[in-house]
């Protein structure tokens, strides 16, 4: 791992409009922060650029890490890998017989996402495994050659196996990829029992299309970084940040690009968790606004939901991901008049090119930076810290294209673009807990990205929330999470067993095997073993139940008086989540081992405010419009001046380099000793 000689580790987050950057010196624990325009054209323009503007010298670095949303575009797009799908003879068709459910009962127009693999490209192969691993059929390999040669012919760039219960026994999708391997050498393909040991046929196979129709697209683009972070004379070891929240080589997800598809986000996610422990704080809504998306996340006791499967796009992804809902709403969602004549904001971004209006690179589209602009709670001449040149006469001249319509004052409009943007958001944070059986008036929020903090005293007055956290740059924030995230690797097998003492050597021994690989990659990222963790959990059941819940095992081989222990911790586990429990054996679904290597982590270091005054903070004073009030002088704090413990009451701006923190009429503000903003919500805000 680091090094005296290397001692700096560096994480890079791309977003839609910004690129941002966060550099620690182990040697000093000093942190770096930067960010850049992002560069859509070229992504990894954009990166370089925000390296230099680092400074920070990639020579002394041993780690980089990456948030990436390459792969999760190319879905979205549709842009991927032209795929083919190999399955067994009778399973052609599984991408379209899917589940009965629908995600929108009561939409008579609903229609599922069509499958990524036209059934012309959907072949079948003769053979045939059981559920408990035995042949059936036999693998018949002179068709196999033969369908390679078809694919070829069809032109195809990417190839997904998936044959039958190949979570079981993976004898036959060995073979066809060691055919796959000597009849088209050049061919990037997945295997299902790689990407997916788990059973659910639709998912898994979902899952390995997924994963090889991105797969050309994420190596091509990782490989071009390698190469140019080489140029720059950066040799130490490129990690990609998981959607698991872990870290992994850039060699595992290129073999397994799926499990980096919602890497961006979760960087921030870690990044709360670590500041809720730090900070004492069990339950927290984690929201987070760029350029293009608004995501929340919930910390329940300090900790972010894992979900092991998750649907995006309407394609079921059968890994662990971190719970985050997303929707279009961030500084680039563009206002818009619908066929009814309402002013709408978003799901359309301007993105980083051409960007908001104000950006003067040739957008007309009014966005909620243009309103935030108009309105004064953004300034010009500070935005970016003042490295970028924005203009409020475009941004008026943009939005009165809605207002001339809507037969509104300019600015009137401008604050309607905002409070539309704040009610798109609101419901969101209201899907992840109101509609999970949470109050959100439990909960803290904390509140990171460019434009969050503009937002969220209103939102949480709305939510009747009375805390909200704003952490030292947290534009930068995401990116300060991934820098402390720990290598993941994550091992799961099916295994369908009650859970009994006649059954402990059938479940020790797959731990064992479980186990065995997570430490053999550790091995492989060159984890030291005193930094090397493991964690054994189980997906379990009561009988004849179609779903389960995890639950975690002692991080050992087990024995016999852990039986009861167990099952007495599923029956709470279940009980607390559903509200009762049955009687009846449990069933151990799915084992899993993962294996952490654990980075160094700084503590929180406590700022010196002595020596700064309240007054000398004051940078302004300056018109803000706010709704039924007309414009409103508002006092606006230089975030690097504000003294700990003093209270500042709204309404009130707090600038710094890269984010601006609005302030409601009612609401109260204090810097604690960690230098985080702490906005005490009294009554709702407009």
């Amino acid at each position: 791992m680091s090094s005296n000689n290397k001692p700096i580790r560096i994480a890079i987050d791309i977003g839609g409009t910004f690129t941002d950057l966060v550099s620690l010196d182990e040697n000093t624990m000093n942190l770096t922060f930067s960010k850049s325009p992002s560069t859509p054209n070229n992504i990894i323009d954009g990166i370089i650029d925000v390296i230099l503007s680092s400074k920070v010298d990639l020579s002394s670095a041993w780690l980089l890490v990456h948030g990436t949303t390459m792969g999760l575009n190319a879905l979205i797009r549709r842009s991927g890998a032209k795929t083919a799908l190999i399955t067994t003879k009778g399973f052609r068709d599984v991408l379209e017989i899917a589940r009965m459910g629908r995600d929108d009962l009561y939409n008579i127009w609903f229609q599922r996402s069509a499958p990524l693999v036209p059934r012309p490209l959907r072949f079948e192969l003769e053979e045939r495994i059981d559920a408990n691993g035995n042949i059936v059929t036999d693998f018949n390999e002179d068709q196999a050659r033969k369908l390679i040669q078809r694919l070829k012919d069809q032109n195809v760039e990417a190839i997904a196996v998936c044959f039958l219960h190949s979570y079981s026994n993976s004898i036959h999708e060995d073979k066809m990829g060691k055919i796959i391997d000597e009849e088209w050498p050049s061919i990037q393909y997945s295997l299902s029992h790689k990407v997916s040991s788990q059973f659910r046929e639709y998912e898994r196979s979902n899952t390995v299309v997924v994963d090889a129709y991105i797969k050309p697209v994420l190596r091509e683009y990782l490989e071009s970084m390698i190469i140019k972070l080489g140029s720059m004379n950066f040799d130490g070891s490129l990690m990609v940040s998981q959607s698991s929240g872990g870290l992994k080589s850039i060699g595992g997800i290129q073999d397994t690009p799926v499990y980096s598809i919602n890497s961006g986000p979760v960087g921030g996610v870690v990044g709360s968790s670590f500041l809720s422990t730090s900070l004492g704080l069990d339950n927290l809504i984690a929201i987070d606004a760029g350029g293009t998306s608004f995501d929340v996340s919930l910390l329940l006791g300090g900790s972010p939901n894992l979900e092991e499967q998750y649907d995006l796009d309407g394609y079921p992804i059968m890994i662990p991901s971190i719970d985050i809902r997303s929707i279009g709403a961030g500084g680039g969602s563009i206002g818009w008049i619908d066929e009814s004549g309402l002013l709408r904001v978003g799901p359309e971004s301007a993105g980083a090119d051409p960007g908001p209006a104000c950006f003067g690179k040739g957008g007309i589209k009014p966005t909620v930076t243009d309103a935030a602009l108009c309105r004064g709670i953004l300034n010009a001449d500070h935005f970016l810290g003042g490295k970028m040149s924005v203009q409020k006469d475009l941004s008026l001249k943009a939005i009165n294209t809605l207002a001339e319509p809507l037969k509104l004052d300019v600015y009137e409009a401008a604050a309607g673009i905002m409070d539309i943007a704040a009610a798109n958001m609101v419901g969101a944070i209201r899907k992840i807990t109101i509609e999970r059986g949470h109050d959100p008036r439990e909960f803290s929020i904390l509140s990171y990205g460019g434009a969050t903090s503009m937002f969220a005293s209103s939102l949480a007055s709305e939510l009747s929330i009375n805390n909200v956290i704003v952490p030292q740059e947290p534009a930068n924030f995401s990116a300060w999470g991934m820098l402390f995230t720990d290598i993941l690797y994550t091992f799961s097998r099916t295994l369908v067993t009650s859970l009994s003492a006649d059954n402990l050597d059938l479940i020790n021994n797959a731990l064992d095997e479980l186990k065995l690989q997570a430490i053999n990659e550790l091995k492989k990222e060159k984890v030291p073993t005193e930094h090397q963790l493991l964690e054994y959990s189980a997906d379990m059941r009561y009988m004849w139940q179609a779903h389960y819940i995890d639950l975690p095992l002692p991080n050992r081989t087990l024995n016999e008086s852990d039986i009861s222990d167990i099952k007495q911790r599923f029956d709470e586990r279940y009980e607390s989540t559903y509200g009762h429990k049955r009687e009846i054996g449990a069933q151990i679904v799915h084992l899993k081992v993962k294996g952490i290597g654990a980075l160094q982590k700084p503590s929180l270091a406590e700022i010196n405010s002595s020596g700064l005054n309240i007054n000398d903070s004051v940078k302004e004073s300056r018109d803000v419009y706010i709704r039924g009030k007309g414009f409103v002088k508002c006092n606006v704090y230089d975030r690097k001046k504000i003294p700990i413990m003093v209270k500042i009451n709204g309404p009130a701006i707090v600038e710094e380099s890269t984010s601006t923190t609005f302030i409601g009429e009612n609401d109260t503000l204090e810097l604690d000793k960690y230098g985080n903003l702490l906005i005490a919500i009294d009554s709702k805000t407009t």
